[in-house]
């Protein structure tokens, strides 16, 4: 019974590591940084910004001054309109793809926020 209690959890563990990524190496990703101005203070500005990257997947890590990742989501920044609203935030890959659709207002131009093109940033961490 240990002995399958221990292959299970050697199994858990492998399988939610695979592929996190622990520390961002800023020099290696350098070309796929993202500079996203949206700070959710001028409406307009935020979803004319944000209408630059609508189609594109974009990876926002969440780390301290020396790269240890904090947190790490993939989604789309999204805009609405409603009857004079304009709104700009930020939806993860898995909501959207699940249609629960939940939105995130991170400030993408935090300190401690980094923004990348998902798709460079695979094609550099996965080749």
């Amino acid at each position: 019974m240990n002995k399958i209690r221990y292959t299970f959890y050697s199994f858990l563990f492998f399988t939610c590591s695979f592929g996190q990524i622990k520390a961002l190496d800023f020099e290696k990703f350098k070309d796929c940084k993202l500079t996203i101005e949206v700070n959710y203070k001028d409406r307009d500005k935020d979803f004319s910004e944000a209408q630059k990257f609508k189609d594109i997947e974009i990876i926002l890590i969440h780390a301290n001054k020396d790269g240890k990742v904090k947190s790490f989501e993939r989604g789309y920044i999204l805009t609405i309109v409603k009857d004079s609203y304009k709104g700009t935030f930020f939806e993860t890959s898995e909501s959207k793809s699940q249609n629960q659709h939940i939105a995130k207002f991170p400030l993408f131009e935090d300190k401690c926020n980094y923004c990348y093109n998902a798709k460079c940033f695979d094609t550099i961490n996965f080749p």
